[in-house]
């Protein structure tokens, strides 16, 4: 699984959004691993990621898809953390000067 996220920003992800059971169980999350940089928490079948703070790169995180009978495979999923772009109102250009 991959996704993206700026730097100071929350995401919900939908690990299993991609993932399937053969018996058309309902899957769920278990064994979620501590992310490389930053936190992530199982909230209402998603996974809460909260990149470290400051950090710009990449991290990874594993869980494993459980049909209520048996685990699936461990899935490795990488978040694209890139900074975020700033906005400044007030600035005023011309070509001599900047403010």
């Amino acid at each position: 699984d991959n996704t993206a996220t700026n730097d100071s920003t929350v995401s919900i992800i939908d690990v299993l959004s991609n993932d399937t059971d053969a018996d058309a169980n309902i899957l769920i999350i278990t064994n979620l691993s501590i992310p490389t940089h930053g936190t992530a928490v199982i909230e209402n079948g998603k996974v809460k990621y909260t990149p470290e703070s400051g950090y710009v790169g990449t991290a990874t995180f594993t869980y494993t898809p459980n049909d209520g009978y048996i685990d699936g495979n461990v899935t490795t999923v990488t978040v694209a953390i890139t900074i975020t772009p700033s906005t400044y109102d007030n600035a005023n250009y011309d070509e001599d000067s900047y403010e």
